[in-house]
């Protein structure tokens, strides 16, 4: 009687065991999971030229003081030499969640966390972010632990789904910060100075000339033109960095359900949890890509 008892906790043990890394693999189903991870670490790495928009938005606009007429660009600047700097700390910071994502995805498909990157070397990278709090780097510093244990051959998917709800709350802190500068420091901030700096330009450039001699309708249509043009530009970067805005939401949310459910729902549960994020991150990723 005892052993049987005992072998039916030990069924039931694997039962659960199974259900729960069923859940995370996706296994006899369209892999859910490797699509939605696969997804987020292309639109993280899509997001970098975004970053890298963040010191030439500066640079533009250093570049509008001068005369419209002069088209030299000003190729260093020690403020946006800085912002430089921050924007490369963002991108180590994105690149150490797209790690993340990898592990999970590794993970789940063949049982191995290996990544490409030193988790601590990006850490040490992302620390930079000046307007990073020590909720952030605490959490930068979680997600490299996590990477270095997951790089371990002992380290299996049974164990993801156990560690999945602690480490899912330290990639969502790094997100909602990388979402914070885009849409602070770059939406907000940069491109809206630019944009103002711009307008500012032509309207010397305006009452200059008008100084010494009335525009033609050719000349003002020409100039308006231009304007325009660059407006647009400004417009169409203001925009693809509210899209990487809504689609880093958009895998803070999947993956926030992802770790919230994983030991409740089913397999093909998976499937309907996980695919409207997945999608979006697919609609949005080629916008992204394209724009910058």
């Amino acid at each position: 009687m005892t052993n049987t008892r005992v072998e039916v906790r030990r069924r039931i043990g694997i039962s659960l065991l199974g259900a729960v890394t069923a859940v995370v693999v996706a296994c006899n189903t369209p892999d859910a999971v490797a699509q939605f991870c696969s997804a987020a670490v292309a639109t993280l790495g899509a997001g970098s030229s975004i970053f890298r928009d963040m010191k030439g938005s500066c640079l533009r606009e250093v570049n509008s003081r001068s005369s419209l007429a002069s088209f030299a660009v000003a190729k260093e600047d020690p403020d946006c030499a800085e912002i430089g700097k921050q924007a490369n700390a963002a991108i180590a910071a994105s690149q150490v969640v797209a790690d993340y994502f990898a592990a999970v995805n590794a993970l789940a498909s063949f049982d191995s966390g290996k990544v490409g990157t030193s988790a601590s070397d990006l850490v040490d990278k992302a620390s930079g972010i000046a307007k990073v709090g020590t909720n952030t780097k605490n959490a930068l510093e979680a997600l490299s632990k996590f990477l270095a244990t997951a790089l371990t051959s002992g380290y299996q998917r049974r164990q993801l789904a156990r560690d999945l709800p602690q480490t899912s709350q330290s990639a969502i802190v790094v997100l909602d910060a990388l979402s914070a500068i885009v849409r602070d420091d770059y939406v907000e901030g940069l491109l809206t100075s630019e944009q103002q700096k711009l307008g500012d330009q032509y309207k010397e450039f305006v009452l200059t000339k008008q100084t010494i001699a009335p525009l033609s309708v050719e000349a003002q249509l020409a100039l308006y033109d231009r304007w325009r043009s660059d407006q647009d530009t400004i417009l169409a970067r203001r925009t693809t960095a509210e899209k990487f805005v809504t689609a880093l939401q958009s895998i803070s949310k999947g993956l926030s359900s992802l770790a919230a459910n994983a030991d409740r729902i089913t397999a093909k549960e998976l499937i309907a949890l996980l695919k409207p994020y997945a999608s979006q991150l697919e609609t949005l990723i080629p916008a992204i890509q394209k724009a910058l």
